[in-house]
């Protein structure tokens, strides 16, 4: 790579906007609720065999699919 292509990844890398703080980024919230339906099913609350613990396990699956997709798309588009 010579100085200037050096020069010219600097500029661009200067150019872009920073990035949104972490409490602001769709994936954060995506995360949390699903740290907490998971702590709810950790805790014990309600038995195993209760239809709102299978509902949560579904919600928390479906929640870290659904970060794990922003995240990807986040990064395959910036």
């Amino acid at each position: 790579m010579d100085p200037r292509e050096i020069v010219n990844v600097a500029k661009d890398a200067l150019d872009r906007p920073p990035p949104k703080p972490g409490y602001r980024a769709t994936e954060f919230y995506v995360s949390l609720v699903a740290m907490a339906v998971g702590a709810f099913l950790a805790s014990g609350v309600l038995p195993e065999t209760h239809w709102a613990v299978k509902a949560a396990g579904v919600a928390a699956v479906v929640l870290t699919a659904l970060g794990y997709q922003v995240q990807r798309t986040k990064a395959k588009s910036g």
